[in-house]
């Protein structure tokens, strides 16, 4: 049928293309990105951007400031809205190219992407931190295997951290995914080294939105991000290894 050669004829030619950029994409890079994200992204650019990142590896993470951002405000202008089946297959292609971004990159451009999905968790828009909250959970999911992020570890908390005092209760579901991802996918005893950064920054949260409302002292205060159903639970097996297994400043914690 003509769909099917048509099939064919995109499959072959983008094994031609992740061919030539396993060799070229230092070159080729420049060109090909800014078209793969010309909006909206289309199923077949989405997909053809995740087979490139396979095969650059090693440059692709120069492109990140470019790429990352298009990815996450692409997915977020899916949110609240009501999604027709070309939406949904198009959603789910950008998620899956996300992904292979995530998972394909060399160790040396991780620090690259994740400063560059930090810079965005603050945005004004809703939908762009509940993506950017997502897509640092992909990273944890993804490369779980390497293990190369633990430098970085300290930028994720902070930033999740911060959206658990966010007012938009899907941003709240979005960080509260990604630190359990976070935990289920890193060692306790690595994340332990970090108690002591948790706590102080959720302190310091805690005394911002105290003064925010021109309230002081000891009143409760309840972050939203803990004060939902399974609100704490990410952070608990970083606190029951600590509790267990920590030296005396971190069972103090």
């Amino acid at each position: 049928s003509g769909e099917g050669d048509d099939e064919v004829a995109k499959a072959r030619a983008l094994n031609g293309l992740t061919g030539i950029l396993s060799i070229r994409s230092r070159e080729l890079l420049p060109y090909l990105v800014p078209r793969l994200l010309q909006r909206p992204i289309s199923v077949s650019h989405a997909d053809a951007l995740g087979s490139i990142a396979g095969v650059t590896g090693g440059t692709i993470h120069m492109h990140f400031s470019t790429i990352v951002p298009a990815l996450i405000v692409e997915l977020a202008a899916f949110y609240g809205e009501e999604l027709d089946d070309d939406a949904k297959e198009r959603e789910e292609a950008i998620r899956g190219c996300a992904r292979r971004i995530c998972g394909g990159v060399d160790d040396t451009g991780v620090n690259w992407l994740i400063g560059e999905i930090a810079s965005k968790c603050s945005s004004d828009k809703d939908g762009v931190r509940k993506e950017s909250c997502w897509m640092l959970q992909v990273v944890a999911e993804e490369r779980k295997d390497e293990a190369d992020f633990y430098e970085q570890i300290p930028i994720m908390y902070r930033e999740l951290l911060y959206r658990l005092n966010d007012e938009c209760s899907v941003v709240l579901k979005a960080a509260n995914a990604a630190l359990g991802a976070i935990s289920k996918n890193v060692p306790a005893e690595e994340l332990v080294k970090h108690i002591e950064f948790i706590r102080n920054l959720i302190a310091s949260m805690v005394s911002d939105a105290r003064r925010r409302k021109g309230g002081v002292g000891d009143g409760e205060f309840l972050l939203p991000g803990f004060n939902m159903p399974k609100g704490l639970e990410p952070l608990l097996p970083v606190y029951q290894r600590g509790i267990l297994y920590g030296n005396a400043s971190i069972r103090e914690v």
